[in-house]
């Protein structure tokens, strides 16, 4: 087995229910996993030996963590707030890459860099458009499904690598498959390089609870997304707890109460009674708290 069992599952039993929003539109279950089928063959396709996302959250990535899953790569979510130097060494480190990138960020990929370089739209527009019905997964329980790049403050980052097994003991023994209503929805905003996004999707879609995504935090536009999404669940990180704090407190009293999942992690969960959404704040990248 491998990670892209969560959206199969979610696929076969639920292919018409919605998945993911982003800018008002939707995506349901069965279309998701038919894109990450066509992604895959690309990926095998290209002679890539890793996957690779440079930019904000949008619906390529979902499509490239599942693709990258259901082809036997490694998914590396790049950091886009580093600066071109250091993004285009975490490249060569890649070599050889099937490398999705934000517009904003392909003219700073060197010619050459990567063994396919596309935008994270056109890539969506193509994998949407493929037909590939029959795809199947190898079974790799071992193997890397995500490698994520550490931001120390000194030295070049270092790969931790998350297998397969891993985040699947994870999801499947702290998530209940399928056990959100249709009407729940999950707001992330957290960045794809970090473990609690990824995180986030993985619980989210094995849950079938619907993802809201939100490109770029603000406090603002986050309690705006709660409200016209009507988002029953959130997941942020602690800066963005802080950050929401003042204007929480502003427009309305929220309550706060930790709880410690395993000896090296703490989560704090808060419901604001503005927006109505729960929300689970992870304090450690190894072992995020799901949402529910």
């Amino acid at each position: 087995m491998n990670i892209s069992l969560v959206l199969q599952m979610a696929a076969d039993t639920f292919a018409d229910r919605i998945a993911l929003t982003h800018n008002s539109v939707d995506y349901n279950y069965g279309r998701l996993y038919a894109s990450a089928k066509a992604a895959a063959a690309r990926i095998v396709e290209s002679g890539a030996s890793y996957v690779s996302y440079l930019g904000e959250s949008n619906p390529a990535t979902v499509v490239a963590l599942f693709g990258a899953a259901l082809a036997g790569r490694p998914f590396a979510p790049l950091n886009y707030r580093l600066t071109v130097p250091e993004t285009n060494r975490l490249i060569e480190r890649l070599d050889p890459v099937f490398l999705i990138a934000d517009e904003d960020k392909l003219a700073t990929i060197p010619t050459g860099a990567a063994q396919v370089v596309m935008s994270a739209a056109k890539f969506l527009a193509t994998v949407i458009t493929d037909q590939q019905s029959d795809w199947e997964a190898p079974e790799d329980e071992e193997g890397v499904a995500v490698q994520l790049f550490t931001s120390g403050t000194t030295g070049e980052p270092k790969a931790a690598l998350l297998r397969n097994q891993n985040l699947l003991s994870y999801v499947l023994g702290t998530v209940e498959f399928g056990s959100a209503e249709e009407d729940e929805a999950t707001l992330v905003s957290v960045p794809p390089y970090h473990i609690a996004g990824i995180s986030a999707i993985l619980s989210s879609i094995y849950a079938t609870r619907r993802i809201v995504q939100l490109p770029q935090f603000s406090p603002v536009e986050w309690l705006k997304q709660c409200a016209e999404q009507r988002v029953t669940n959130a997941f942020v990180v602690p800066t963005m707890l802080t950050r929401s704090s003042d204007i929480w407190t502003r427009r309305a009293p929220y309550r706060t109460s930790g709880r410690c999942a395993r000896s090296h992690s703490a989560a704090a969960r808060c419901r604001c009674r503005w927006c109505n959404a729960h929300c689970t704040c992870s304090r450690t990248w190894r072992s995020p708290t799901p949402m529910g």
